[in-house]
């Protein structure tokens, strides 16, 4: 019995398995029938079931062992009285007590043998109540152990249904609070958007009654400015077209129609409406005041020239009588000699008699009747206009692409147009309508780009460069365009006639539009900025590929800072325009001629800048001329130019497409 109960204590994982193939060394006692019981028992037991099992063995195998005990004493007295009573029977009998000894001990054996059997069979029953009980506690173990499983399953499916209710209701109630919040915030919004339109019709009443108030203001100061022009005496006197009043005339009625105008569109006022016509009525303001200061110089030059002329008729007559004194002497000698012109304006002249034959040749072949040659003209036009359009500084292949269009115009070789090719091979009045017409329309879009982005100034003169590198014809009409659409970039200044007209602000570089009206002041000097900056790049840009020779390089540059530090500077003009010509090309300048081009900026510096502020009223772009001379003189050298484009631009590469090719 305690080999089966150290067999069960001796599991590890918490359950038995009793197997039928036991050896004997299993139990110890092998005359018990534990061993025959242990054979036929093939269950398996949870550890709760084990410890049951062994609790119901240990109580019963403690009340057999008593009741063996128990029984044995009562045998053994019982065998105790026997033999004593034997003994004295033996003692008293006759009889021959060796033989009835032997039968003695025959019946107790016997007895013992039955006794035994009957010990055994008690055992044996034993066991099966041991095994019948330890097989009942482990199936009741089991039945309860699935019940309480089946209960607590039962729990949780009874505890998520009722979790899962309570989230469907909560669900519910946050969504209700959702749209409850979503209500009151449409709500709310809606009441602060009809706030802030009222506000904002307040404030846009407020800015219009403001604006309409400045307005009132420029247009009453505009007429006191006509005013004060038209009742000037002497009418019509030429020194007012020699000062700064038909430029501030000019600006003024620029200020005045871009109010009207801005007055009558503008549907939605702003701030910056408002601040940007407060500050027209300051510049007007301040052209009135200028104004009037221009007349009172005038009417003091008026008198000054009506003092000198009397002077001057009066040493006229001298001069007359001394003139006959001495009339046969001088005819004695030869006449002196005029001073010759600058060779710039002797290049200047010519160039311009070339573009006036170019524009008559070009003509002819406009005003033809034939198809064929209109059909000519139409294409041209179009090969010409669209990929100067599409002019761009992004690569070297969209600049290559472009100028290999233009160049094999002017060269005579084939172009697409869309699905049409064209050639102008064999008609030279074609070539030359293409020449000036490439020149005329570089010019142009320079006009229209450079003003507004001055570092696209590079890229146009890499395509004038290259096309100038195969046709030197357009080279010359190209500088003709340019010079007449700005003067100085000869240089040269124009001298105003007497009459002082719109002729000669045209070709001071001014433009007049239909009705009579002359463009800003501003407008003026950023047309003629771009128009320099173009030139100036064309000077210090790089030759294309190929072509070993500039066709127009630094000396240029060279001779046109020496032609202009020669002349007399005039007020604004002057200023801008030496300031962008050496902020383009003082880079490469002070590159190539070194310490000779420190002299000229010494030159510019010490000399020729006290002579710009003598002249110039534009404080502004004095300080930023002075600004970068400091600069450079301090570092020794010019900045490269925003937007430069140098030789291995040419080898960049896009894969986009040009327009027009």
């Amino acid at each position: 019995m305690a080999t089966v109960a150290e067999q069960l204590r001796c599991t590890e994982k918490g359950q038995l398995t009793y197997h039928t193939k036991w050896s004997p060394r299993d139990v110890i006692d092998t005359s018990r029938p534990t061993a025959k019981v242990v054979r036929n028992i093939d269950l398996v037991f949870e550890i709760k079931s084990i410890k049951a099992a062994l609790e119901a063995i240990d109580d019963d195998a403690q009340t057999f062992y008593k009741n063996m005990e128990e029984e044995n004493a009562r045998e053994s007295r019982k065998e105790k009285e026997k033999i004593s009573s034997v003994n004295v029977a033996v003692e008293n009998s006759p009889f021959n007590f060796e033989i009835i000894m032997q039968d003695c001990d025959h019946l107790v054996y016997e007895e013992k043998r039955l006794t035994d059997q009957k010990i055994m069979e008690n055992r044996q029953k034993f066991y099966d109540d041991i095994v019948r009980k330890t097989h009942e506690a482990a199936i009741l173990r089991r039945e309860q152990n699935m019940r309480e499983r089946r209960e607590k399953e039962e729990k949780e499916r009874i505890f998520y249904e009722e979790l899962e209710e309570s989230s469907l209701r909560i669900r519910a109630d946050l969504q209700k609070e959702h749209e409850n919040i979503m209500r009151t915030r449409q709500q709310q919004d809606e009441e602060r958007r009809k706030k802030l339109q009222l506000l904002e019709r307040q404030r846009q009443k407020e800015i219009q009654d403001k604006f309409t108030k400045i307005c009132t203001n420029i247009r009453n100061t505009y007429n006191s400015i006509l005013t004060e022009i038209q009742s000037f005496e002497p009418k019509n006197c030429p020194e007012i077209a020699h000062s700064k009043i038909p430029v501030l005339l000019q600006s003024s009625n620029a200020v005045f129609k871009q109010t009207d105008l801005a007055q009558k569109e503008l549907k939605h006022l702003s701030d910056e409406h408002v601040l940007r016509t407060q500050n027209d009525f300051e510049v007007l303001k301040s052209n009135q005041a200028c104004v009037t200061e221009e007349l009172a110089a005038v009417s003091e030059l008026v008198r000054k020239n009506h003092l000198e002329q009397q002077e001057l008729l009066k040493q006229q007559r001298l001069a007359a009588e001394a003139e006959k004194a001495q009339k046969a002497k001088l005819e004695k000698f030869p006449a002196v000699p005029k001073q010759t012109a600058r060779a710039c304006d002797q290049k200047y002249e010519t160039l311009k008699a070339k573009m006036a034959e170019y524009e008559s040749s070009g003509a002819k072949l406009t005003g033809s009747g034939s198809p064929e040659l209109k059909k000519l003209v139409m294409h041209l036009s179009k090969s010409i206009s669209v990929p100067i359009g599409s002019i761009t500084g992004r690569s070297g292949s969209d600049i290559k692409r472009v100028s290999r269009i233009l160049t094999n115009i002017v060269k005579g070789d084939q172009v697409t147009v869309g699905n049409k090719t064209m050639s102008t091979k064999g008609n030279s009045i074609a070539i030359k309508f293409a020449e000036n017409l490439i020149a005329k329309k570089l010019v142009s879009q320079a006009i229209t780009q450079v003003s507004s982005n001055f570092s696209s100034a590079f890229s146009i003169a890499l395509i004038v460069i290259a096309v100038w590198a195969e046709s030197a014809d357009f080279g010359d009409l190209f500088l003709a365009h340019l010079q007449t659409r700005c003067i100085y970039a000869v240089p040269k200044y124009h001298k105003l006639s007497k009459s002082g007209g719109d002729d000669d602000l045209k070709k001071m570089g001014y433009e007049i539009g239909d009705d009579g009206q002359i463009e800003g002041q501003d407008i003026f000097l950023g047309r003629m900025s771009g128009l320099i900056r173009l030139y100036a790049a064309i000077i210090q840009s790089p030759a294309p590929p190929g072509v070993r020779n500039h066709p127009h390089g630094l000396a240029n540059g060279w001779l046109w800072f020496a032609e202009f530090l020669n002349m007399e500077p005039i007020p604004d003009i002057s200023t801008t325009v030496l300031f962008d010509f050496l902020e383009v090309s003082g880079h490469m300048l002070m590159k190539s001629y070194k310490s000779q081009f420190e002299k000229l900026l010494y030159a510019i510096c010490y000399d020729f800048y006290p002579k710009l502020e003598s002249v110039s009223d534009d404080k502004a772009s004095l300080a930023r001329l002075k600004m970068f001379l400091e600069k450079c003189m301090k570092e020794k050298k010019v900045p490269v130019p925003e937007g430069r484009l140098d030789k291995n631009f040419w080898n960049t590469y896009h894969s986009g497409q040009v327009v027009g090719e």
